[in-house]
């Protein structure tokens, strides 16, 4: 199981940077194109790392790899091809793009400790 760790870290820092760099601002519509497709892909991979396990997964990581791919699955269907969420509709978003980005970051960290 020791790639596992690392392609869960290497995937949980991706989505952590690419949310890094656009943090939802009050008052202006939401890039969500520029975001989505490394969030896609990043899900991608982390599905892939999940289903290579044949052990079950560590907790707490487990745990907290399950609420990250579930936020990413939620964005990935939501905002399907849209290039940007406007304002009145970026409450629900901002939650859901911000729950991401601390579960990212959270999954990133406990993965490197493995």
């Amino acid at each position: 199981m020791s790639g596992f760790p690392a392609a869960v870290a290497a995937a949980a820092s991706a989505v952590a940077d690419v949310l890094d760099g656009h943090r939802p601002r009050g008052g202006g519509a939401y890039p969500i194109g520029a975001v989505l497709p490394v969030l896609v892909e990043q899900h991608d991979v982390l599905r892939a790392a999940v289903d290579a396990v044949p052990d079950p997964l560590p907790e707490p990581l487990a745990a907290e790899l399950a609420g990250l791919m579930s936020y990413l699955q939620l964005l990935r269907v939501r905002y399907h091809r849209l290039s940007t969420i406007e304002p009145q509709d970026s409450v629900f978003a901002t939650r859901a793009i911000t729950a991401t980005h601390v579960e990212a970051r959270r999954v990133r960290d406990r993965a490197k400790r493995m």
